[in-house]
């Protein structure tokens, strides 16, 4: 949109233009406008409201980033059409005449296989045993960056007195 400009209200950007910092400096008046301050304002701001509010779907696809076709391997994604909620092919099926997924059929699915789901006690002990090495680790972390800033600050202090005597 060429009205977004502000060279057209008769401003004159400080600088090169393929460089411009929307913080940069103008002079307004530099010269005739072609259009008013009111709708260069109008326009500016219907710009940004604009994009501001796109129509989203209310419902979230949980599982879009998770999901591949079985029968082809191409990643599903979620789509409303109608009020059907769908996951679907980003291209047609190679594998066959398969277009979407229900979304409540396959998120039950997903949620009744994730209810099954049993994590061994061998493993469950490993991951504990890691928790607990990474958090003693953290708070080792936290004491010698505490050692290090003390040293820093006495260097600072010490390169001060060194400055001063000279």
């Amino acid at each position: 949109m060429v009205c977004l400009a502000p060279v057209y209200a008769g401003h004159l950007v400080e600088g090169r233009g393929k460089d411009l910092d929307p913080d940069a400096p103008m002079r307004k008046a530099a010269h005739a406008p072609m259009i008013s301050e009111d709708l260069l304002g109008w326009v500016l701001f219907s710009h940004r409201t604009k994009r501001l509010h796109t129509k989203r779907s209310a419902y979230t696809y949980a599982l879009t980033p998770l999901l591949y076709c079985a029968h082809c391997g191409q990643p599903l994604r979620g789509s409303n059409s109608n009020d059907r909620y769908t996951y679907k092919h980003t291209k047609r099926c190679l594998a066959g005449n398969i277009r979407s997924y229900d979304v409540s059929a396959l998120e039950d699915h997903v949620v009744a296989l994730l209810g099954e789901l049993t994590i061994p006690d061998q493993l469950l002990a490993e991951i504990r045993a890691e928790t607990m090495q990474r958090s003693a680790w953290s708070a080792e972390s936290d004491r010698v960056g505490e050692q290090i800033r003390e040293v820093q600050a006495k260097l600072k202090k010490l390169l001060e007195l060194y400055l001063e005597d000279e």
